[in-house]
């Protein structure tokens, strides 16, 4: 299809988006000589750029995850109804008196970018070209042609020597194939923040540092693959010579050398340019006396390990190059090398600090680029953005969860609730189907025990009866028969956040004194630092004697060997026992699916056992070296703790299956904003329980006993409320600077929530 452009006034495009996209005139001549004669500074290091994409493997890794995340986004059609809000994406519920857009306006902008998707017919190719290529050059070229629409570099797109705009399949072709004449060309580029025409990535910042890391590269392999390390030297008797070996001089690299030294020269380089050579596993082969050589022959081997220097410097070169992209540094480094807060949360995080920002990116620049250009002069144009739907990709459980919980208290509509559930509008309840459901429903109400299959459901009470304001919401709660077990599952979370941080304190206090003990007993020989250590205890050894001579000492030994011995069999028994008990609780309510529960419990576990040891590991790195913080200013503080709280309510959040944003405080947050419960409270318990017709209707604030306790957290102390969003816990905008309070919303917080679970009613 061709692009339609309305007739329309000349009027300036909006400036806050015209930045990041361009529709190219593709007539302009102009525009031809600047596509034909690219070059300059820019032009050399998208070159390098993308010289580094293919030959770098993490470089590839990194920025394949960013185009494949991006081809789970779907493009949508939106109208900001109102800009303190994001967009709305348009749907056939949208009003169009409610948004302000006459109904034709939003028909084109729908037409549009649901027209705009490449030959599999989605948006997954297109995003995902636009994800690689913003990250690496920095820009790309969106392109409607022969009927369909893609993404080009801008190598492959470009005017050749006539004048024609033409696509190039691969370097070595030099024609390349003309663009239709219908062809449209909207240019996406990721904004300089000096140069507003200039694209940036910060994949330019790191060239150097990944030319540093294919030089060591090189040098390693070449240390590996040269015969001398492959081989060795087989000594043989009689006299000393390589075999076979010309006894004149040889020309070596311009210098004539000792036969010996050129063979020798020779086997060490041979296999370096040919793997397959035979020499590259042959020993090279010596001659000499009898009495020059062990039992007249001998096998010498002389393997060469990797310096560890230079392993240590592309490890630190990794480092330095994940820190530098826009991108997700565990993609980089793998999940093993993740830190302990973000072990078990990458794909959350991922989407709020990388992948949403390019999807922001690549909607304001299709816009601005070629939604604006297109709808120019239309009534309400100006109200209409691409937007970005992420559901495919962050399709997890709570999502759906939050969906149906948003459904059954009126806050969403049947279409969104299918959205976030992952099906389609085709997909809703044709009227027979409505009427054979309804039945199914008065049918399992009539087999109840005294249930009577013509009662009418309760439903909310009328305008007379329901008091106003958050106080009637929870009387509301309170009075609607609400089922005691959520005290139960309270109480046997707070049990096991408490035996677990106990042992956890051991555990770090015995480690600590068993380094200082070893570091004391390893400076016996030197006087001035025995003196220095005179009356210290062993826990505060390594704080004295500092991190550099704890490291020289341990000399890459891991300091954190033998810190979990036992704490693992305690974990998962005490953990098991928990999310039993939880299990039986709910049983009690209707059919469990036993198998498949423990199966998702046991991989709950072992992700929360990892989060904890990491964590613990961190931990002991602080405690070494400051064995007695001090406490904050602000915020809750016990220093009878030698581990923070947040490390094992995180911990214990992923052991009941929490999945979202991390917090400073260890709490994990939904993206309903909701945060998650422990291992009895937490998602995978409470999805269980409502899988039986038990459904979480409120909380209950409980507060710990800290040595320095938070007055905002203190004052909440036995507060019931309906949603985390309720008047009582709004923030008085100081710390910790978050609208409303949570428990685990700061560093060394102990409070939680016990929720209060109520029989779903079935609706008729």
């Amino acid at each position: 299809m061709a692009l339609r452009r309305p007739r329309r006034r000349r009027r300036p495009n909006a400036r806050v988006l015209r930045a990041d996209g361009r529709l190219i005139n593709l007539a302009d001549q102009q525009e031809k000589e600047r596509a034909r004669r690219r070059g300059g500074d820019i032009c050399a290091k998208q070159n390098e750029a993308w010289h580094y994409f293919d030959s770098v493997g993490e470089i590839c890794m990194a920025h394949e995850f960013m185009g494949q995340a991006q081809r789970k986004v779907r493009l949508v059609a939106a109208v900001t109804a109102d800009p303190s809000q994001p967009p709305v994406p348009i749907t056939d519920e949208t009003s169009p008196a409610e948004v302000g857009v006459p109904a034709e306006t939003l028909a084109a902008a729908t037409a549009l970018v649901d027209g705009m998707k490449s030959e599999d017919g989605t948006h997954g190719r297109i995003m995902h070209g636009l994800g690689v290529n913003l990250g690496v050059a920095g820009e790309a070229n969106l392109t409607y042609n022969r009927g369909g629409w893609d993404v080009y570099s801008t190598d492959q797109l470009g005017a050749d020597s006539q004048g024609r705009w033409v696509i190039r399949d691969n370097p070595g072709d030099r024609t390349g194939t003309p663009l239709d004449p219908d062809a449209a060309v909207a240019r996406i580029w990721r904004r300089h923040p000096r140069w507003v025409d200039q694209p940036h990535t910060p994949m330019f910042a790191v060239l150097e540092l990944c030319e540093e890391l294919q030089l060591l590269n090189k040098m390693i392999r070449s240390a590996v693959r040269s015969r001398i390390s492959q081989g060795g030297i087989l000594g043989i008797a009689e006299e000393f010579s390589f075999a076979a070996a010309d006894t004149q001089k040889q020309n070596v690299g311009g210098q004539n050398v000792d036969p010996f030294i050129a063979d020798l020269m020779k086997a060490g380089m041979e296999p370096i340019a040919d793997e397959g050579s035979p020499s590259a596993v042959m020993p090279l082969i010596v001659q000499a006396r009898k009495d020059l050589i062990r039992d007249g022959i001998n096998y010498i081997e002389l393997t060469r390990r990797v310096d560890p220097e230079m392993a240590r410097q592309r490890d630190e070169l990794i480092h330095r190059i994940a820190s530098g992209l826009d991108l997700p540094a565990e993609i980089l480094l793998g999940l093993a090398q993740a830190n302990h807060w973000n072990a078990w949360l990458i794909d959350e995080q991922s989407f709020k600090a990388h992948i949403e920002p390019m999807s922001l990116l690549i909607c304001a620049g299709v816009t601005s680029g070629l939604l604006r250009p297109t709808m120019a002069g239309m009534p309400g144009a100006e109200r209409v953005v691409v937007w970005y739907d992420p559901t495919l990709l962050l399709g997890h459980p709570d999502r759906a969860e939050n969906a149906v919980r948003a459904y059954d208290r009126e806050a969403i509509g049947p279409q969104a609730l299918r959205r976030s559930l992952g099906f389609a509008d085709e997909d809703a309840p044709t009227g027979d189907e409505v009427v054979e459901m309804r039945a199914r429903v008065q049918a399992r109400r009539g087999s109840q025990p005294g249930g009577d299959p013509n009662e009418t459901p309760p439903g909310p009470a009328g305008d007379g009866d329901m008091p106003e304001g958050r106080d009637a919401a929870v009387a509301t709660l309170v009075s609607a028969g609400a089922i005691r077990v959520g005290s139960r599952l309270g109480e046997l979370d707070r049990a096991l956040f408490e035996r677990l941080q106990t042992a956890a304190d051991r555990a770090i206090s015995r480690q600590v004194e068993k380094i200082g003990a070893k570091l004391r007993s390893k400076v016996q020989g030197d006087s001035a630092a025995k003196a220095r250590l005179a009356g210290v205890d062993n826990a505060s050894v390594a704080a004295r004697m500092g991190s550099a001579a704890v490291e020289e000492i341990f000399d890459g030994q891991a300091l954190a060997d033998g810190l979990a011995d036992g704490l693992a069999e305690d974990w998962d028994r005490w953990v098991t026992r928990t999310q039993q008990e939880a299990a039986r609780l709910a049983a009690r309510y209707g059919p469990v699916d036993t198998a498949a529960l423990e199966a998702t419990q046991r991989e709950n576990r072992r992700a929360g056992w990892l989060s904890f040891t990491a964590s613990l590991a961190a931990v002991l790195t602080d405690r070494l070296f400051d064995p007695a913080p001090q406490a904050p200013d602000v915020g809750e503080f016990d220093d009878t703790l030698a581990v923070p709280p947040g490390a094992v309510r995180q911990a214990l959040s992923k052991a009941g299956g929490a999945v979202g944003t991390l917090q400073v405080g260890g709490a994990i947050l939904d993206l309903a904003g909701v945060p998650a419960g422990l291992v009895a409270t937490g998602r995978l318990s409470l999805a269980t329980f409502r899988s039986v017709g038990l459904a979480v209707e409120g909380w209950e604030w409980e507060t710990g006993a800290p040595s320095q306790p938070f007055e905002p957290h203190a004052n909440l102390e036995g507060e019931r409320f309906v949603t985390f969003t309720d008047d009582v816990l709004a923030s008085d905008g100081g710390y910790p600077y978050v609208s409303h309070y949570f428990p685990g919303d700061h560093d060394g917080c102990q409070c939680s929530v016990t929720p209060t679970l109520i029989e779903m009613q079935e609706a008729a």
